[in-house]
């Protein structure tokens, strides 16, 4: 995750720089035709991680009888990629819909600021996604995991290992995980989702500076008549 942070910020620098090189319609042009593949990773990890979240029966996360508090972060990615698989369909709008009239420009103008509100929605979605994450991570609030929760979430975790593991679990249960061992597990996939969350969160600031970019260029777009 951290190595995919990397390469993420080094793709924005790379695409700023390029810009500085070739001239800025040119770069315009290429983003806008490529907008709908470059939003397809994103698309993708959120829907994958937001499914092994929720429905994944190694993750702790995903489990609303074990961890209330934090099962919203699961559905959160899946509703991430759900907001940007339509800001892949408004950019495929966006790079095919061509412009002839003065009618075309109020719907492609129409289409960009539906755009940018899509991608802003799903920045305060990643983004909480990302605070709520690092918060538990770091045990500035904490999740209680005593007795019978600390039982529950570690036979969730490791039923073939643990002993007293059945339908009705008894604070008794699995004995071989104690309660930090089951705190360090809860907080190794919240770090990870928080990486990937950060991840998601500068594809996202990023496709929304674009389309701003794009509104302007827009505005500026003159219709000759012959």
């Amino acid at each position: 995750a951290i190595w995919g942070l990397i390469l993420v910020g080094l793709l924005i620098l790379a695409l700023n720089l390029l810009e500085g090189i070739i001239s800025h319609p040119v770069v315009q042009r290429k983003k806008e035709s490529n907008l709908p593949a470059w939003l397809t990773l994103p698309m993708m990890g959120c829907i994958a991680g937001g499914s092994i979240l929720v429905w994944s029966p190694t993750s702790v996360l995903g489990s609303t009888s074990t961890n209330r508090e934090v099962f919203f972060i699961g559905i959160g990615y899946l509703l991430a990629g759900g907001l940007f698989f339509l800001a892949i369909m408004l950019g495929w709008f966006l790079s095919t819909y061509s412009i002839l009239h003065t009618r075309h420009k109020r719907h492609k103008n129409i289409a960009v600021n539906s755009f940018i509100l899509v991608l802003f929605i799903n920045l305060l979605c990643v983004g909480a996604i990302f605070a709520v994450s690092v918060v538990y991570s770091v045990d500035v609030v904490g999740v209680p995991l005593g007795g019978k929760r600390r039982a529950d979430i570690a036979c969730f975790i490791d039923r073939q290992s643990c002993t007293d593991c059945s339908g009705s679990n008894t604070a008794n249960s699995c004995p071989e995980y104690s309660e930090e061992d089951v705190q360090k597990i809860l907080q190794t996939q919240l770090k990870q989702s928080a990486l990937l969350a950060a991840i998601f969160f500068l594809y996202t600031l990023s496709a929304i500076r674009f389309g701003f970019s794009l509104r302007n260029h827009l505005s500026m777009y003159q219709i000759d008549y012959v």
